[in-house]
């Protein structure tokens, strides 16, 4: 499975799919190691630290660690959608400024000619 830092649709399919099969087997649920298994499947998260919470042999601290992962998952994707958001916004500017300088131009060599 490809990993990407941003939150495309095929996250958002696997944790769609994740939430499904939670459904499906309720036992899950009660089983907070395999669960934290499971999210770690989803985060974009260094191997070294992946694999750190996967070792660790307390659930509770197991948990807190891929809690902790996810927060800095999110907040890579809020920043992220947030570059993106401005550079849209200057792309944006910058065509609209071309666009009226085009016309303006055209308009001024016209009235020239």
């Amino acid at each position: 499975m490809s990993r990407s830092p941003v939150f495309p649709q095929h996250r958002r399919a696997q944790f769609q799919d994740l939430y499904m099969h939670l459904e499906q087997n309720p036992s899950l649920k009660d089983n907070l190691s395999r669960l934290v298994d499971m999210c770690c499947m989803f985060l974009d998260a260094k191997m070294a630290e992946l694999q750190g919470a996967l070792e660790e042999m307390d659930p509770l601290t197991r948990c807190k660690q891929v809690l902790t992962m996810m927060r800095k998952d999110l907040e890579k994707y809020k920043l992220q959608q947030e570059l993106m958001r401005e550079s849209y916004d200057n792309l944006s500017k910058m065509h609209r400024k071309y666009v009226l300088s085009s016309l303006l131009g055209s308009s001024v060599t016209n009235a020239v000619v």
